[in-house]
């Protein structure tokens, strides 16, 4: 689900990537937002239950708000854990 609302924003137009300053988090991934035609494609991806804003907290804090996500997406019909691989 992730793949296809990137991709499908990708196709409408150029992608801006901003990093921050120190480019990497603390796990070496590299930080940033994604902007296409203005509109931040993180914060979209939040609002939308399929990311989840990260600010240092511990893996089971961003488990337990992934599960959230998941529920209101299976709420909402967009989702059927049955049909994972």
């Amino acid at each position: 689900m992730s793949k296809d609302f990137l991709e499908e924003w990708m196709e409408k137009d150029d992608v801006v990537i901003r990093t921050r300053r120190d480019k990497k988090g603390k796990f070496g991934r590299v930080l940033g937002e994604m902007f296409v035609r203005g509109e931040n494609i993180n914060k979209l991806m939040v609002q939308e239950c399929l990311a989840v804003e990260y600010y240092g907290q511990s893996k089971d804090d961003i488990e337990k708000q992934h599960m959230l996500n998941r529920e209101v997406l299976i709420e909402k019909r967009l989702f059927n854990p049955d049909e994972i691989k």
